[in-house]
């Protein structure tokens, strides 16, 4: 029932839980030493802050059938290792990260982080980042957002060891008030949204910053330049190189063979990692008919 163990710190393990389908609001709320429950295969609906600060708890294998985890039901348990199987239709897990799910499957809201590794990945899909579902976790330095989640009040508060964000995506995140309270961390961002983020995440002891990489262009086999630029940078490195007798210069591309991503002056690069591009050259073919000359398919990079 509820507050069946409320705050029982001297509480060690759960046993003959096995037929167990139900776990009440705050039934082990505060019981700090709880590091074992036997088995929750039968579980099907878990309270608000059922197992809240069960900083001890080391393993929940929930079933298939939960359907219903409430509001902070393993906040604080940062050593939790949290597992759910992939056919439950509500409910993932993926780096000790739970998950509540969309329609189509989707993992769409954070709920919560247990047993975290130090890098963690937010998925594409996620929409939100609920309230506290981070906090005060030990375990968080890195955090990589394939998306812009909303990300809710204190839901990395007191994540004293957070050290970087990631972002990867060409917008910008809204932020709750009270969202983050850490020591000084950086966010890097793409390049032209810098001044977007530094405003959504204003207030907090934070630096806005970019990931760098290097552009090595190549003529053939030699190195004709090289330059520094960012993610999420508009691209102006782009440059006609000196030309050769009998060919056309047609572009820089990502791969030797020139048949991959053509780059061009005012696209957005899209790199976090250094790149070589390729000069394409085409050669001129004389025009038996007037003495001209004409650009064939031939290529040669």
């Amino acid at each position: 029932g509820e507050e069946a163990f409320y705050l029982c710190r001297s509480l060690p393990a759960l046993y003959n839980t096995v037929n167990v389908e139900s776990i009440g609001n705050s039934a082990f709320n505060g019981c700090v030493n709880l590091a074992t429950v036997d088995s929750l295969e039968k579980i099907e609906d878990i309270g608000d802050y059922a197992f809240y600060n069960c900083g001890a708890l080391q393993n929940a294998d929930l079933p298939s059938c939960v359907s219903s985890i409430g509001v902070g039901a393993f906040e604080l348990c940062h050593n939790l290792n949290i597992t759910i199987p992939t056919n439950n239709s509500v409910y993932a897990t993926a780096q000790n990260v739970l998950y509540e799910l969309g329609d189509y499957g989707e993992k769409k809201k954070v709920l919560f982080g247990g047993n975290v590794p130090s890098s963690i990945t937010i998925p594409f899909m996620v929409e939100e980042i609920e309230v506290a579902a981070m906090k005060g976790n030990p375990h968080v330095n890195v955090v990589y957002f394939e998306s812009t989640p909303l990300i809710k009040s204190e839901a990395f508060k007191d994540c004293e060891n957070l050290i970087s964000l990631f972002y990867e995506w060409l917008d910008v995140p809204t932020i709750a008030t009270g969202a983050f309270t850490n020591t000084m961390f950086i966010v890097y961002v793409p390049y032209n949204w810098q001044q977007s983020y530094a405003t959504a995440f204003a207030g907090y002891n934070c630096s806005i910053s970019s990931i760098d990489f290097k552009v090595t262009f190549y003529s053939g086999e030699f190195v004709c330049a090289e330059y520094v630029t960012y993610y999420g940078k508009t691209i102006t490195e782009i440059f006609t190189p000196s030309g050769l007798v009998g060919v056309a210069f047609d572009g820089w591309y990502d791969n030797p063979e020139c048949t991959g991503i053509r780059y061009e002056n005012g696209d957005i690069w899209l790199k976090q990692e250094d790149i070589s591009l390729y000069a394409k050259w085409v050669l001129i073919m004389p025009n038996s008919g007037d003495g001209g000359g004409g650009i064939s398919d031939a290529e040669s990079s």
